[in-house]
């Protein structure tokens, strides 16, 4: 009887006599006890036996959360900021999606401090990426004041991500792993162990924000508002009266957040609080702080990175018509560039060059007023004049190299070329002196042609110079720039397909590549080329 107890397939206590009942039949053992009797035998069975009976018939994990006892926690050894705790969580309120434009219930990262219970720093993502993990890390350490010693993370995938742990060089990575550039200790949480993510009690605490929405879908069937029930039609209309079709915005939801925690920190807690708030014990041990220059480092090295083009009037972010422009982008125009930058903080962008170096720090670019001059403020009339002054810059910037090049290199070598050809250099022509060899042409007719001798002087210079171009071949992987970022990293593949050393640079192109969307998108597409092309080339 036990052994049918003890089915994975879980089956209820009368269900269990009466398969033994048949069993017993079967076998011809007489069954004389009543199924009250069995019953109370199989209740007795599973007092004594409980963790047997949780692990036959729920699972490994059942006998986790129901039998095996917990490991207590002595947060006392520890100081503000030693140990700094990461989890994500699904909210159960709906945030318009600032890629898509439609409700979705967003991803909420937060890091929480494990001695003061204090959350730190935040993120709204849709879904649970390593650069979420990482904008709310910045925003925990600069909250800190300090850079803590442990992190403690989730054993979920993005939390387990290379751009953490692992360490590579700068020139094939871009950035090594977050961690180690901070002297950051990573430490994870067993798989689907609840109960070792103290962060985890928080979550449902944090509930009560999350009810207060309007958005408010819940967390699971059974927690759906009344509005969400097939068939309930007073209450989706109710829902539609108040809110009138609207959703929040990731903006929203970042100062319902923000609101809510201050509330929740200035509550007295038990556990090892001991009846004192988050604030209470979490101020005496925050750090003294950054400055501008550490504010901007730590600010660099954890924003949010796109591979972006740069146009003629900037770059623009994905999902977004804004541009953002500084002077030493131009000149740059179809270059492909690194690009990091906070969305919760739009007012700059940082660009670097697939090399590493830091090339500028670009802001938005503002429209103008058609009339500005006319109709416009004086805001507006200085806003115009800021945009002339800074194209006449970019202008000057060409022609002023222009004019010098024109002085240093090209002149010298057309007087050399005609000293060459027999030419004697002569002052350049009058106005006066224009107008009358121009006439002089008109009555006269065409110039004289070219002596015998003299063409052949000049085939032999065009000889010359067509070979010295012909000399230089111009490598593959130079030709793969002209093309589109998609194109290129196929002519790239095959050329190292082929035996072909690229240049470190273009090395660093490619592996900027593959961290971006286009090669996201199509990463099929890319494997199975690759793929495709080795064996063509036996790689």
């Amino acid at each position: 009887m036990t052994a049918i107890a003890l089915s994975p397939n879980r089956p209820k206590l009368s269900e269990v006599v009466r398969m033994a009942r048949a069993r017993m039949r079967f076998e011809n053992v007489e069954a004389s006890q009543s199924d009250k009797t069995y019953v109370n035998f199989l209740n007795e069975f599973k007092k004594s036996n409980f963790d047997s009976w949780i692990f036959f018939r729920e699972g490994q994990k059942a006998l986790n959360d129901k039998c095996l006892p917990h490991i207590e926690r002595d947060w006392d050894c520890v100081e503000v900021g030693d140990i700094l705790i990461a989890d994500g969580h699904i909210l159960d309120f709906e945030i318009l999606n600032p890629f898509t434009n439609k409700p979705k219930r967003m991803m909420w990262v937060v890091w929480f401090d494990g001695r003061s219970n204090m959350p730190l720093g935040w993120e709204i993502s849709p879904t649970e990426n390593t650069q979420a993990i990482a904008t709310a890390m910045r925003r925990a350490i600069l909250c800190l004041g300090k850079i803590p010693k442990i992190a403690y993370l989730d054993n979920g995938k993005a939390f387990r991500g290379k751009f953490f742990s692992e360490a590579k060089d700068f020139r094939q990575e871009a950035f090594t792993g977050l961690f180690e550039r901070f002297g950051i200790k990573p430490i994870y949480a067993w798989p689907y162990h609840g109960e070792s993510k103290p962060v985890e009690r928080f979550f449902k605490t944090f509930s009560e924000l999350e009810r207060r929405a309007f958005s408010f879908v819940g967390g699971s069937i059974a927690d759906k508002p009344p509005r969400l029930m097939r068939g309930d039609k007073i209450h989706r209309a109710l829902h539609d009266r108040r809110t009138q079709g609207n959703i929040p915005v990731i903006e929203e939801g970042h100062r319902a957040i923000a609101t809510w925690i201050e509330e929740y920190a200035d509550r007295p807690q038990r556990g090892h609080l001991n009846g004192k708030t988050p604030r209470e014990v979490f101020a005496p041990g925050q750090g003294p702080g950054f400055n501008a220059e550490q504010d901007a480092a730590l600010r660099i090295l954890m924003s949010a990175h796109e591979i972006r083009q740069i146009k003629r009037d900037g770059i623009k972010l994905p999902g977004s018509d804004v541009k953002f422009y500084h002077p030493d982008l131009y000149g740059r125009q179809g270059q492909s560039a690194l690009v990091r930058f906070d969305w919760q903080d739009r007012s700059r962008i940082f660009v670097y060059g697939f090399d590493g170096n830091f090339i500028c720090t670009a802001e938005p670019r503002n429209k103008v007023h058609p009339a500005a001059a006319h109709l416009g403020t004086d805001e507006e009339r200085q806003e115009l004049e800021r945009q002339i002054a800074l194209r006449r810059g970019a202008e000057k910037l060409t022609l002023g190299p222009a004019r010098a090049l024109f002085e240093n290199t090209i002149l010298p070598e057309v007087r050399f070329q005609q000293e060459q050809l027999g030419l004697k250099g002569q002052a350049p022509l009058s106005s006066d002196s224009r107008r009358q060899l121009s006439s002089l042409a008109e009555t006269q007719g065409e110039p004289n042609e070219l002596s015998q001798s003299e063409r052949d002087d000049v085939d032999e210079v065009l000889r010359e110079l067509e070979a010295a171009h012909a000399e230089r071949e111009v490598p593959a992987w130079e030709k793969a720039r002209g093309l589109s970022d998609f194109d290129r990293y196929e002519a790239l593949i095959e050329i190292e397909a082929e035996g072909t050393s690229l240049p470190q640079a273009e090395k660093n192109w490619m592996s900027l590549f593959e961290r971006g969307d286009t090669y996201k998108r199509h990463r099929d597409h890319f494997e199975q080329y690759q793929m495709k092309v080795a064996y063509q080339h036996g790689a």
